[in-house]
């Protein structure tokens, strides 16, 4: 989103997440846990500036739409204090690490330069499609906090609801890495064009998780 600026525009970042968490409940209601799940986040910009570098001539600038996403698996251990009979409180803080991959679906229009090459042959401006892709690994650590309030409907069974703050930080951060040239219609004469690096995704990405759980004790 840092390259989103003028003319661009950006949707608000947004997903999904869904966890399951299984332990041991000592009495005192302090439990180990192990937790597991996928996150999905997605965010859309619109008319962003791009520039494509083709080999020996000057840059191509155009307008880009990137359909960007962050997909992965989060697994790692927690540590949870539950209290309450029918009415119930629990405070979770889990950490762990995410596996998973970026993916930048780029499209958008570009021109040509008008330019004269050394036999005195003139090309006109002229504008080109592109549309690529391209998913990179992600590799995050990640620190959740967590707080629920639950409802003991049954004797084993608990509805509740809460909020997860999820901190990740980078150990590996997505980027383009051109992997997929734009090759543009022969007649353009200007050959394989390329990006150059972007980052897709925050060394730190803070996620907000309100959502709805069940929990059945054993």
């Amino acid at each position: 989103s840092d390259g989103c600026s003028g003319a661009c525009t950006k949707s608000s970042a947004t997903g999904f997440e869904l966890m399951g968490h299984g332990g041991y409940q000592l009495r005192s209601g302090l439990a180990l846990m192990l937790d597991a799940g996928f996150l999905s986040l997605k965010q859309r910009f619109e008319s962003r500036a791009v520039s494509l570098q083709p080999q020996g001539l000057a840059a191509n600038a155009g307008t880009a739409v990137d359909e960007v996403s962050l997909n992965g698996l989060r697994i790692g251990p927690s540590a949870e204090y539950h209290r309450g009979e029918q009415l119930t409180l629990t405070g979770r803080l889990g950490l762990g690490i995410f596996l998973g991959w970026a993916k930048d679906a780029r499209s958008g229009t570009a021109s040509t330069n008008e330019r004269d090459d050394a036999n005195g042959n003139h090309y006109p401006a002229e504008s080109y499609d592109f549309d690529v892709t391209e998913s990179p690994q992600a590799r995050y650590l990640y620190v959740a906090p967590e707080f629920r309030l639950g409802w003991r409907f049954a004797d084993r069974f608990e509805l509740s609801a809460g909020v997860r703050a999820l901190v990740l930080v980078g150990l590996t951060q997505p980027s383009w890495r051109d992997e997929n040239p734009v090759l543009p219609d022969d007649s353009l004469r200007v050959g394989l064009l390329t990006f150059g690096g972007d980052t897709l995704a925050g060394r730190t990405l803070v996620v907000v998780s309100p959502g709805l759980g069940a929990r059945f004790d054993f």
